[in-house]
């Protein structure tokens, strides 16, 4: 598979109508755009937060019977208290039959995510005055054709009208590419591990963008590392309570805050040896200690799997004459884990010219989406391929 995005500096005849890059994400999603200066710039959120948390919470009716739907922090908080109520993770969804009701409102996946992308361009308009309506948005290079329609109709449901489909992959060797000098030729590997799926392609960086090749896995990411923990404490509680894990899991409120300090911990771990949570079950409270070491062993597996799918790249990447890899960029907030690092360097090290580079892991892909969205508003030397027409079937820029 392979396809081309080709960028220049040509940022003087930018027009006053902005097309805007939004990275919808399993666990958060990002608004930018490109500003005056030629540079992405992030939308902070109501919150003054950067990021949003892709969480919808359906609050109780108001008196009216109208119904009050939340996003973002509060949602995610709100989930321990009301599980049922409160819907995360729905980018792992996207494509299938899955529905649900509340309050009498039909819901999928591409209605929940409109909820998503309707908080940021709400946002973006109540914070920063800024009219949000042509959009890219991203998406994982694994994800077919069905799964990239799902989220072309949440954006519709949102209001927006999105001009393209990218795989987030490639936006974020967009944005790395801008940085490179015009005409320096890089191959590099982008190793986007993300909270739900997990994408890799080599790339080739110019003038422009090309896609070697690209493969992943739209079931993996850090939520499953989230859910070792989860089990890990689950199992713990269970003893303690004298019943087994799955009795603690079917408590759908437990479930959900074990979630949410499994995050926590996964987060502390990232920069200390311990992390330490206090978890309360069956009138039972239990201080529960989990290692590094102990963590990175129960999930070496995961990280297995993201290496054998690296390495496969690379080996395609080699059938196809690219036998040198000069970067080596890791995207996604997951990749923030040091056990990443520490094994792309133990296997890779040989196969890459420079060190691993950690390139604005959580900002990365909505920083190129919003590059994407200049070329795609200017048509500055933007060449649409084979591949990319089959991937986003139909939506490419003519």
């Amino acid at each position: 598979m392979c396809g081309s995005f080709f960028i220049q500096e040509n940022w003087d005849t930018m027009e006053n109508k902005r097309v805007y890059g939004i990275d919808l994400g399993t666990t958060y999603s990002v608004i930018s755009y490109v500003n005056d200066n030629g540079e992405p710039e992030i939308i902070t959120n109501s919150d003054n937060d950067r990021l949003t948390p892709s969480v919808v919470f359906f609050d109780d009716p108001d008196e009216n019977g109208a119904p009050c739907i939340v996003v973002g922090r509060v949602a995610k908080e709100s989930g321990v208290i009301s599980p049922g109520r409160t819907f995360a993770f729905i980018k792992q969804q996207m494509g299938t039959d899955w529905t649900c009701e509340i309050d009498g409102i039909q819901l999928n996946p591409q209605k929940i995510s409109s909820y998503i992308l309707k908080r940021l361009v709400d946002d973006a308009k109540r914070c920063w005055d800024l009219d949000v309506e042509d959009v890219v948005i991203t998406c994982p290079a694994c994800f077919d054709t069905v799964q990239r329609q799902a989220i072309i109709d949440a954006g519709k449901i949102a209001g927006l009208n999105v001009l393209q489909l990218l795989d987030e992959s490639v936006a974020a060797a967009m944005h790395y590419g801008l940085n490179k000098e015009v005409g320096e030729a890089k191959t590099a590997i982008v190793y986007d591990l993300g909270g739900g799926t997990f994408d890799v392609s080599v790339v080739s960086i110019s003038d422009g963008v090309t896609v070697i090749c690209s493969d992943g896995d739209h079931q993996l990411g850090g939520r499953d590392w989230d859910q070792r923990i989860v089990e890990y404490c689950a199992s713990r509680l269970a003893e303690a309570c004298g019943t087994d894990m799955d009795t603690v899991l079917k408590d759908s409120e437990i479930s959900y805050d074990l979630q949410l300090k499994a995050e926590v911990m996964k987060q502390i771990l990232s920069s200390r040896d311990v992390a330490r949570a206090k978890i309360a079950y069956d009138e039972t409270s239990e201080k529960i200690e989990l290692t590094r070491k102990a963590f990175d062993e129960m999930t070496r597996d995961l990280l297995e799997r993201t290496a054998v799918c690296t390495q496969k790249m690379i080996d395609f990447a080699a059938s196809k004459g690219i036998t040198r890899i000069n970067d080596f960029l890791l995207v996604g907030g997951s990749t923030r884990m040091p056990q990443v690092m520490e094994m792309i360097k133990e296997k890779f090290a040989s196969q890459v010219d420079n060190e691993p580079w950690m390139l604005e892991v959580d900002e990365a892909v909505a920083k190129g989406a919003a590059i994407a969205g200049l070329i795609v508003n200017k048509r500055i030397d933007y060449i649409s391929s084979e591949f990319e027409a089959a991937k986003v079937d139909g939506l490419t820029v003519e």
